[in-house]
């Protein structure tokens, strides 16, 4: 996943995207388990029920 570091430089490259085949496979086979582990880290496990 592509990571901005203290120096506002980019961790990753630009075709990097690939370089995680597990995700990039459940993401595009599954995309409801991607969009759930955004919504976990951006909630900080907080859920709105």
């Amino acid at each position: 996943m592509a990571q901005v570091s203290h120096h506002g430089e980019w961790t990753s490259g630009f075709c990097d995207c690939f370089s995680d085949c597990e995700l990039c496979l459940i993401t595009y086979f599954f995309p409801c388990i991607t969009v759930g582990r955004i919504v976990k880290v951006a909630d900080r496990g907080q859920s709105c029920e």
